[in-house]
């Protein structure tokens, strides 16, 4: 794991998502559709880039899971399930994809680990 610099990193890409996000025309017209009820403790929902959109849940308890045409596909981008905190409220906070996910295959996991401390640590997806 690498601290040093993947924090500027992941500041840097959150900071760019944020600056992205509040440039977009707003929706007048906004809408809820369930997802899915599957999910035990989801904190956050990451996207690759269109063509191949693909949505990744974090869970809290430590699992990314992957989404596609609104179905959990069963596949795992990460599984850090015992490798988080068990007793605090939050163990895996975060995840943010490169921009270049979909080449790269990198990605960063914000999380508490068992000893507790606060954790940014980079991981590579599998090629599937």
């Amino acid at each position: 794991m690498v601290r040093a610099g993947v924090n500027a990193t992941l500041l840097a890409c959150l900071l760019t998502f944020s600056a992205a996000q509040s440039s977009a025309q707003p929706n007048t017209a906004t809408s809820a559709r369930l997802v899915s009820d599957d999910l035990e403790h989801p904190v956050a929902i990451v996207t690759t880039a269109a063509p191949k959109q693909t949505l990744y849940i974090v869970d809290r308890d430590g699992s990314v899971l992957e989404m596609r045409d609104r179905r959990l596909t069963g596949a795992e981008l990460l599984d850090l399930s015992g490798s988080v905190h068990r007793t605090q409220r939050h163990r895996l906070m975060a995840v943010a994809l490169r921009p270049d996910f979909t080449v790269s295959r990198l990605f960063y996991a914000y999380y508490n680990d068992v000893q507790g401390d606060a954790i940014v640590a980079q991981f590579k997806a599998n090629p599937d």
